[in-house]
């Protein structure tokens, strides 16, 4: 029994000397968003529950935006009683509990009560037909996703894929053909070869796109393979930009035409007579000539030095 007594004596000790938290608000209504002042009644036992107080950032559903006047009402050896004031705001529309107030102290858990509190937006704000969503210092509207940019994007990205997939599967293409297909060690005996080769296949007469197509590829194959720049990826127009350097390889007007005839029959529906493919041969066959005296010049010079 006296235990008993003993541990009744010192519970009630306890709540003697507990700290007391009591909330109060200006109104139990407030528009979204808009600061809200709310009153603590606290007895506080040491400084840092005060600094405690002073530190809170939430009061349950509502942000502390800073407290503003501390007053105290009474003050005696182990217990001062204060008044302090918050400015609070919630950002969620709807009924919002403000608190409860929990610190722990010494162990124990002390908590305030509990207040209700209708968060609205007035009827003049609210967009019609929409809701009200989380805000956190402006009104809100709630997101609506940008289905067709979302859409747009999609099928941007889809073609993108696309054209990255055929430039990679082209790119392969191509390593595999300078590895199936190296270097000639005569690029101009390579070249009249094929020139030959396309000759016997009287292409001229059977088929004016495939032997436009093949007649470029020789050529264009040639200077790829005599000059190191890539004649074969190049259109006619950037060719020549390539060329210009080159001295003898540089295209000159007349070889120029034939290229730009050669290019309106590949990629279009242009047609040219028997006379006409066979001055495009002659102009190749020149062209091929031209330089190969220019290559064994150079490689003559070359020698002789060395020498």
């Amino acid at each position: 029994m006296r235990r008993l007594f003993l541990f009744f004596l010192f519970v009630l000790g306890l709540s003697l000397t507990a700290s007391n938290y009591e909330l109060s608000a200006d109104s139990n209504r407030v528009v979204l968003g808009t600061p809200l002042k709310v009153n603590l009644k606290a007895s506080v036992f040491n400084r840092s529950e005060l600094l405690n107080l002073m530190r809170i950032d939430s009061l349950g559903q509502f942000k502390v935006l800073k407290y503003t006047q501390i007053d105290t009402i009474t003050s005696s050896q182990n217990e001062t009683q204060l008044s302090i004031d918050y400015l609070v705001a919630s950002y969620t529309e709807g009924n919002r509990t403000l608190g409860p107030l929990e610190l722990p102290i010494d162990g124990f858990n002390y908590r305030s009560n509990l207040l209700e509190i209708e968060v609205y937006v007035p009827q003049e704000v609210r967009p019609r037909g929409q809701q009200i969503k989380d805000i956190y210092g402006i009104l809100d509207i709630e997101y609506q996703p940008p289905w067709l940019l979302i859409i747009l994007l999609t099928i941007a990205g889809v073609v993108v894929l696309f054209f990255m997939i055929k430039l990679i599967r082209f790119l392969l293409k191509r390593q595999k053909e300078k590895a199936e297909n190296p270097i000639p060690v005569d690029p101009y005996e390579h070249a009249t070869t094929q020139l030959l080769k396309l000759e016997q296949e009287d292409l001229m007469i059977k088929n004016g796109k495939e032997y436009c197509v093949r007649l470029s590829h020789i050529l264009r194959e040639y200077i790829e393979y005599t000059t190191g720049e890539s004649a074969l990826e190049s259109t006619t127009k950037e060719l020549i930009k390539l060329l210009k350097p080159y001295g003898a390889f540089a295209l000159e007007q007349v070889m120029i035409s034939q290229l730009n005839q050669m290019d309106l029959v590949k990629f279009a529906t242009f047609t040219l007579g028997i006379d006409e493919y066979k001055q495009m041969h002659y102009q190749v066959k020149e062209y091929l000539k031209s330089t190969k005296i220019y290559l064994d010049q150079a490689t003559k010079t070359d020698t002789d030095e060395n020498r």
